[in-house]
């Protein structure tokens, strides 16, 4: 895991996405996904969206063990910032919510269950110069890094799960302040 760490920590310095290749963690089942779906609600409000098309984002993870070792691994890299976790799944092969989008925090993104499609792009759709990046379909483990304000997309084709972690509080001019 050096290697992915490394890999993490010099892409998070420079501001830059990056392909982090297949980490070594335990995944969470789909067991584990729908149990904690019936676990997430907080004073009567869940934790957790459904879009009409079967695809879903949970905002609470924290009583997923495995998610729950994964952030903490995340969080001793960004010792200064809180690490957030969301899982997003579906069980359908219809496309969600998110299409091609950007975040307003870095990101870590981990396939989790079955594959999606990741795409990163230099601008957003009303750019006529657009230009892919990156294309890869991504399988369990597979995990890269997009710094805040980075263009990606997000393609289902199958029932799927896949992990998404928030750097969050960043001070994008100085980095290795976060680190």
């Amino acid at each position: 895991m050096s290697v992915f760490r490394d890999k993490l920590i010099e892409s998070a310095k420079k501001r830059e996405w990056c392909y982090l290749g297949y980490a070594d963690f335990e995944l969470p089942t789909w067991n584990d996904i729908f149990f904690n779906i019936e676990n997430t609600r907080h004073g009567g409000r869940s934790k957790w969206r459904r879009d009409p098309n079967l695809n879903f984002q949970m905002y609470d993870t924290r009583n997923i063990s495995s998610v729950k070792n994964i952030q903490k691994y995340f969080q001793e890299i960004f010792v200064k910032n809180n690490i957030s976790s969301h899982a997003y799944f579906g069980l359908s092969n219809k496309q969600g919510a998110f299409g091609l989008h950007k975040d307003k925090m870095d990101v870590i993104y981990m396939g989790a269950i079955n594959n999606t499609r990741m795409t990163i792009w230099n601008s957003g759709k009303e750019d006529a110069n657009r230009k892919c990046l990156f294309d890869k379909e991504f399988e369990p483990l597979e995990t890269i890094y997009i710094p805040a304000g980075t263009y990606h997309e997000i393609n289902i084709f199958e029932p799927r799960a896949s992990l998404s972690f928030g750097v969050e509080g960043l001070k994008h001019h100085f980095p290795p302040d976060y680190l």
